[in-house]
């Protein structure tokens, strides 16, 4: 028999996949604690957390309709939240080398056999002196999001994402070939 907490929980994400903004509300701050601590655990230090937080939420939104059972919910999100800051944390590893240089040169096709180590610490620098949207749009690019899915995530319109993406390959492009 199920509890009055499970039941209320199956309430409430039933208010939410019918669109319920309060509804969504409510959830967002009773799992908030959980998830944010959950973040913080396994990426301490880093200065995106918070959005990684925000990026579990989403994530969960989306993915809602995908939940088979409400009671698993708890478990669910704290899944969704481990992977996200994991993700994070195994992009933060090939950020700024691998991925910054695929955007920087990715126009030219230019053979990675000639880049060398100073270009990376080139590309690094430049990569740290962004503003934080721009290493937001740059990681979410990385891991393949759509410019419509970096969109939703940085709430920028699509066109503002493609004109960010194109100054950042003219910044990091320069940082290369300097």
């Amino acid at each position: 028999m199920p509890t009055s907490r499970e039941v209320q929980l199956k309430e409430l994400l039933e208010r939410v996949q019918a669109g319920d903004q309060q509804a969504f509300e409510v959830l967002y701050r009773e799992f908030f604690p959980g998830v944010r601590r959950t973040v913080y655990r396994l990426a301490p230090g880093r200065a995106d957390c918070e959005q990684l937080v925000q990026d579990v939420f989403l994530k969960a939104f989306l993915n809602l309709r995908r939940l088979r059972r409400s009671s698993s919910f708890p478990g669910w999100l704290k899944a969704i939240a481990r992977n996200e800051a994991l993700g994070a944390l195994r992009l933060a590893k090939r950020v700024p080398e691998m991925c910054l240089l695929e955007s920087a040169v990715a126009d030219e096709r230019v053979d990675r056999g000639r880049i060398h180590r100073d270009q990376l610490e080139a590309v690094a620098k430049a990569y740290a002196q962004l503003p934080a949207l721009q290493r937001r749009i740059i990681r979410y690019a990385a891991q393949g999001l759509s410019d419509r899915e970096i969109s939703i995530r940085t709430d920028c319109s699509v066109a503002s994402v493609k004109l960010h993406k194109h100054r950042l390959r003219r910044v990091l492009k320069t940082a290369v070939q300097s």
